[in-house]
This record gives structure tokens, sequence and C-alpha cells, in this order.
């Protein structure tokens, strides 16, 4: 004994200089492992009066003197590997320790003598060893019960790990002085309740995964005391309602996830308090409405997610103060009408999806003040017309979805003022014309799609201006023909698609236009979709070239000189076999823009066929003579 109190006195090293003061100054433990056959008499602990834990393990010690204690008030004592099991402690009201580990769940054992690199005994684990631990892994495990205790000691553990396993309860004490535990996974088990006081004391967590159990409610005070919280998943359960109080005092409370639950309404404080809260999920429930405080105070919210609901309608200030809501998604609930304020104030919203509802009109001023959004999903409604000034002020809009509406017919200046849109979308839509300036202005433009629309004719200016325009799909409309010049300016066009339509394949109407007195050009009226590359080839003299290229967006080549060779003219004519453009063929993957754009939706890549084949009969056949 003496010598393991020399130990815990750095400086001395002869007992007869142990003062009473030096006795008292020792905390924490004394250990007294393996020493054989030991003897204690009266006296031995006097002094310590701080000491919390006594290891007596691996002696041959049979009793401990009722006159050992002293004035000592050690906490706990232990007596692992001793050889009598039954001795008495003599130590006042000191707690006996288990021996080991031996007594706890299996699998908590060996993920702790895991964790234990040195150490294959469960009764050679000390109460220092367990202190060492930070990270504890018991995912599928199969674990099917714990026990009170499973965890005493592990007072450093940070990570506990408990998820695929098949815990359908928990005892109320399980976690008890887990004081440091900054992170606890208990999400795919069978939990059906949580108990009230099951998290007491957890005051470090910040993170706490409870999804896919079977939890169909939630005691009031279960979160009670968890101030650092940082991150809660709660979906995947079965929750039909929430009590109103449950997240008091969740001030840290960054992401909550209640999403793929039953809850059909939410008490309108449930949220209170709750002002560092940045994202909220409670999509796939059964909300058929929101009370239209539910989301005050939310001052730092950052995300919204509520599709796939049953919302009906929704309250005119419901969102009012969600100064910083980036994006909100309101896709497939049963929306069939927005009140005209409804996103006031969402000055910095830069996403809104409304798709899959049942919107058959959009009030003029519903997006009023949106200046930060930059996707618009609107696809999938009823929408059968659009007021001239409903995207007035998006002047950051850059993702425009509105096809799969009924819309058969678009103001003229109804994308005014979208200068940075680069994607629309309106196929399957039931237009069957479009105004010569309903494009106007979009300079940034890439992506125009006008598919399966009943779209008869093109105005021959309809494109003019859109000069980033990428790509460009009117498959599957009643098109006979292609005005003149309806694709001149179109120099950045990369993909164009004019299949399924009524005059598809569509013929060019290249031309022969003598320049000068020796020299022509090829000219296509309709403008050039692509670098269009064509032969010629004379009859009576020569060629300076014997192809021309009408470059991408123009309607005309460059000159080419022609030299007669004998007395008469020189006939030119433009070899149609050779033309580079006959059957070209286009294809096409939607997949990343699509997911991109919508973020829930993917995998509807699809491979098209533009069919431009030349001229069946050479045009400008009379010959250029002169030459």
């Amino acid at each position: 004994m003496r010598d393991a109190i020399l130990r815990k006195l750095p400086g001395v090293s002869a007992c007869a200089d142990v003062t009473g003061t030096h006795l008292a100054s020792i905390t924490g433990e004394i250990i007294m492992l393996d020493n054989g056959t030991i003897t204690l008499q009266d006296g031995d602990f006097e002094g310590l009066s701080n000491l919390d834990v006594l290891y007596l393990h691996y002696n041959d010690l049979s009793s401990v003197p009722e006159g050992a204690t002293g004035t000592v008030s050690v906490q706990s004592v232990s007596f692992a590997g001793t050889q009598n099991a039954d001795i008495q402690t003599g130590l006042g009201e000191a707690q006996s320790l288990p021996a080991g580990i031996c007594d706890r769940t299996q699998q908590v054992q060996d993920a702790i003598l895991a964790a234990l690199a040195d150490i294959s005994d469960c009764a050679a684990v000390t109460a220092e060893h367990l202190t060492t631990i930070s990270f504890l892994y018991l995912g599928r495990k199969g674990i099917s019960a714990l026990q009170s205790g499973d965890f005493d000691g592990l007072s450093s553990l940070e990570s506990l790990n408990l998820y695929g396993n098949s815990l359908s309860a928990l005892p109320e004490d399980v976690f008890d002085g887990l004081t440091n535990l900054d992170r606890l996974n208990l999400y795919a088990n069978s939990l059906s309740a949580l108990p009230e006081d099951v998290f007491d004391g957890l005051t470090n967590l910040k993170t706490l995964n409870l999804w896919a159990n079977s939890l169909s409610a939630l005691p009031e005070d279960v979160f009670d005391g968890l101030t650092n919280l940082v991150s809660l998943e709660l979906f995947y359960n079965g929750l039909s309602a929430l009590p109103e109080d449950v997240f008091d005092g969740l001030t840290n409370l960054d992401r909550l996830n209640l999403s793929d639950n039953k809850l059909s309404a939410l008490p309108e404080d449930v949220f209170d308090g709750l002002t560092n809260l940045e994202w909220l999920n409670l999509f796939g429930n059964s909300l058929s409405a929101l009370p239209e405080d539910v989301f005050d105070g939310l001052s730092s919210l950052k995300t919204l997610e509520l599709f796939d609901n049953g919302l009906s309608a929704l309250p005119e200030d419901v969102f009012d103060g969600l100064t910083s809501l980036k994006t909100l998604n309101l896709y497939a609930n049963s929306l069939s009408a927005l009140p005209e304020d409804v996103f006031d104030g969402l000055t910095n919203l830069d996403r809104l999806s409304l798709s899959d509802n049942g919107l058959s009109a959009l009030s003029e001023d519903v997006f009023d003040g949106l200046s930060s959004l930059e996707y618009l999903i609107l696809f999938g409604n009823s929408l059968s017309a659009l007021s001239e000034d409903v995207f007035d002020g998006l002047s950051s809009l850059e993702y425009l979805y509105l096809m799969n509406n009924s819309l058969s017919e678009l103001p003229a200046g109804v994308f005014e003022g979208l200068s940075n849109l680069k994607i629309l979308w309106m196929d399957n839509n039931s237009l069957s014309a479009l105004s010569e300036d309903v494009f106007d202005g979009l300079t940034n433009l890439e992506w125009l799609e006008l598919d399966d629309n009943g779209l008869s004719a093109l105005s021959e200016d309809v494109f003019d201006g859109l000069t980033n325009l990428d790509r460009l799909s009117l498959s599957d409309n009643s098109l006979s023909e292609l005005p003149a010049g309806v694709f001149e300016g179109l120099s950045n066009l990369k993909k164009l698609d004019l299949s399924g339509n009524t005059g598809s394949p569509f013929t060019f109407s290249a031309e022969l236009v003598k320049q000068g007195t020796d020299a022509i050009v090829v000219n296509v009226a309709e403008g050039a979709p692509f670098d269009m590359v064509v032969g010629l080839s004379a009859e009576g003299g020569s060629l300076s070239a014997t192809t021309v290229t009408i470059d991408e967006g123009t309607t005309t080549s460059e000159a080419i000189s022609v030299t007669p060779t004998g007395d008469g003219p020189a006939q030119v004519t433009i070899s149609v076999e050779s033309a580079a453009f006959e059957g070209v063929t286009w294809s096409r993957s939607r997949d990343e823009e699509w997911h991109q754009a919508n973020n829930f939706r993917a995998g509807l890549g699809e491979s098209l066929t533009a069919m431009f084949v030349a001229p069946s009969q050479t045009s400008g056949t009379p010959p250029i003579g002169g030459f």
C-alpha cells in the first residue's frame, strides 16, 4: 500500500515524508493489481479523503478489515479477479464495481475489447481502460436488447454506433454517464418507443440519428437538455403527431428531418425557439394544411422541404419572416391556387418548385420580389395561360420549367426581362403558334424545348437574338416547312431535333448565287442549323475549291472562284451525293440537366434523330454562265 501511495506523489520518495496534506491531495484512483497475496490492515487508507476509485484486481485478498478505511471517502472499489468473490469491502459507503466487463451484453464486451488493442480478457478491463475509449462501433451486430450498465465507465466516449440492429426498446439509464458523447446512431432498428429520460445528461450530444425505426410517438420531454444538439434525424418512422414542446430548448439545432412519417397536422408552436435551424424536411407526410404561424421565428432557415404531402392550400403569411430561405420545395401536393402574397419577403429564395400540383392559374404578382430566384419549376400542372407580367422582376432566373401543362398561347412579353435565363422547357403543352417576339431578350438562353406541342408554323424571326442557344428541340409538332432565315444567327447551335413533324425530313433550299463575274456562293435560305459542307462540280471550267461551308447560323457560304476552260460558259452544280448534311443524326441525353433541374427525377435519357437531307433535285439548276 505504501508503494501505491508513493506512486501517486511525484517528488516524495520516502514514506516518512508523507504528510496528511499529501494524502488529501490524492484524487482519482489507486491501483494495486496482481500483487499476489496481500493483507490490508487498519489505517491503510486513512487520510485519503479525496480518493475516488480503489482497484484491488487479481490479488489473493480474503478480506478488507473494517478499520482499513480510516477517513477514506472512496466512492467505489473493484475486486475483479480476486480469489474470494464474497469479500466484504469494509469501506463505508463505497460501491463495489463489477468484475471487468464480463457481465455486459456480449456484443458490447466484444466492441470494448476491440477498442482496447492490448486486452483480450473481459475480466481484465479496468475503469481506467474504459476512460480511454472514444469510439464504439456496434452497428449491425445482431443486438436485440441492451441492459443497464452496458456503457458504464465510458466517460470519454464521443461516438456510439448502434445502427442496423434489432433493438425494440432501450433501458431508461442505458446512456447514463456518457457526458462526452457527441454522436449517437440508433437508426435502422425496431424501436417503437423511447423512455422519457433516455437521453438525460447527454449535454454534449450534437448528432442523434433515430431514422428508420417504428416510433409512433415521442415523449414531450425526450430531448430535454440536449442543448448542443445540431442534427436530429427522425425520418421514416410512424410518427402521427408531435407534442407541442417536443423540440423546446434545442437552440443549437441546425438540421431536423421529419420526412416519411404519418404526420397529419403540426402544432402551431412546435418549432418555436429553433432560431438556428437551417434545414427542415417534412416531405412525405399527410399534411393537408399548415398553421399560419408554424414557421414563425425560423429566421435562419435556408431549406424547407414540403413536397409530397396533401397540402390543398397555403395560408397567405405562412412563410413570413423566412428571410434566409433559399430552397422551397412544394411539388407533388394538391395546390390548385396560390395566395398572391404567399412568397412576399423571400428575397433570398433561389429555388422554388411547384411542379405536379393542380395549379390552373397564377396571379400576376405571385412571384414579385423574388429577385434572387434562379430555379422556377412549374411543370406538371394545369396552367392554360400566363399573364404577361407573371415573371416580372425575376432578373436572376436561369432555369424555367413549364412542360406538361395546358398552355395554348404565350403573351408576347411574358419572358421580357429574363436576360439570365439559360434553360426554358415548354414541351408537351398545346401551343399552336408562337408570337414573333416571344423570345426577345433571351440572349443567354442555351436550351429551348418545344417538343410535343401543336406548332404548325414558325415565324421567320422567332429565334432572332438567341445567339447562345445550344439545343433546340421542335420534335413531334405539325411543322410542314421551315421559313427562310429561321436558323439564321444561331451560331452556337449544336443539337437540333425536328423529328416527328409533318415535313420531316426537311429539305433545305440550297441555291447557287453568282458573285461578280467570276465567283459563286451557296445560299441556304433557312439558315444553316449546323456547319453545312456542300460539294460542287463544274462543267467547262475549274473551281478554286470543290466544297463550300455554310457556317452554322448563317445563310451564305464563302465565295468560290470559277475559271472557264473552254469557249463556252462553265456550268456549276451542287453535288447532292456529297452533301455532308445528308442523313445527319443528332443525339442528346437529358439525364444530367433533368437531375440538376428537379433534384428528384432522373433516368429520362433518350436518343432522337433529326433528319436533314440534301434536296432531291439540285437547286439553282440554271447554269451560271458568262465565266
